[in-house]
């Protein structure tokens, strides 16, 4: 498991050095209350928000200069997990629906899924999908939101190992409920 974790955030540091951070704003404030801190981010045209609990730490941003770029940001608790992130593809790129999205959300198996409903996100409809995965000795669980803003696949995600369930349930669902897009 620790290998695991220890390849997912190899695999992230090396992305993140790949993409440079560009021009935007990116703020983080206090939340509404000491337990939360707010992230926002406005770059290009795209404006969104969110509050997080203190104690994540950002992991990985890839947003560049160029507006018909994907922008990307994640998060890990302690260096560790659960890894949250959101990540709005390409306004060029070929657009999939949200259920779609969902359906090949880390090309799981339908006996792999834990649950899948649809939800309202910032006013707008999304396609919310959990499974089970893991890789060798470690199993984790996935959950995402996928949802589209303009045109163009917008996704919320968190990974966690089973042991970290729970918290990274509950993490995501406060994560979903203060989404804004502005």
């Amino acid at each position: 498991m620790k290998k695991r974790l220890k390849l997912w955030l190899l695999l992230i540091l090396v992305v993140s050095v790949a993409f440079g951070a560009s021009s935007c704003t990116q703020n983080v404030t206090s939340g509404t209350n000491s337990k939360y801190k707010t992230y926002t981010l406005k770059h290009y045209g795209v404006s969104f928000s969110f509050e997080y609990p203190v104690g994540y730490k950002t992991i990985l941003s890839y947003i560049q200069d160029n507006t018909e770029a994907s922008i990307g940001v994640h998060f890990s608790w302690h260096g560790a997990d659960p890894i949250f992130g959101i990540d709005i593809n390409s306004p060029i790129a070929e657009q999939v629906d949200p259920t779609t999205a969902a359906n090949t959300a880390g090309s799981h198996t339908p006996d792999e899924e834990i649950e899948r409903i649809s939800i309202a996100i910032a006013g707008i409809t999304g396609e919310l999908v959990a499974y089970n995965s893991g890789y060798q000795y470690a199993p984790s669980i996935n959950r995402a939101v996928y949802f589209d803003v303009n045109g163009v696949l917008w996704s919320i995600s968190i990974y966690s190992s089973t042991a970290n369930a729970d918290k990274a349930e509950n993490d995501f669902e406060h994560i979903i409920s203060t989404f804004k897009v502005n």
